[in-house]
């Protein structure tokens, strides 16, 4: 996933975090553009850097 042009990403202190849940109706899940949407989601999950620990932000 590439960079927003002009975004700029900070450390909140305390730091946030969320879990994310996918729910589906019964058998969608199989879906080529439910799959696809899944997958991205995975995706860009992924390809985030691990959270900072709070001495990495001093």
């Amino acid at each position: 996933m590439g960079r927003i042009p002009g975004l700029c990403v900070a450390p909140l202190d305390p730091p946030v975090s969320r879990n994310i849940l996918i729910a589906t109706p019964k058998r969608t899940y199989k879906r080529p553009n439910v799959k696809a949407v899944i997958s991205l989601l995975c995706e860009a999950v992924a390809s985030q850097p691990p959270p900072l620990k709070r001495a990495e932000l001093v």
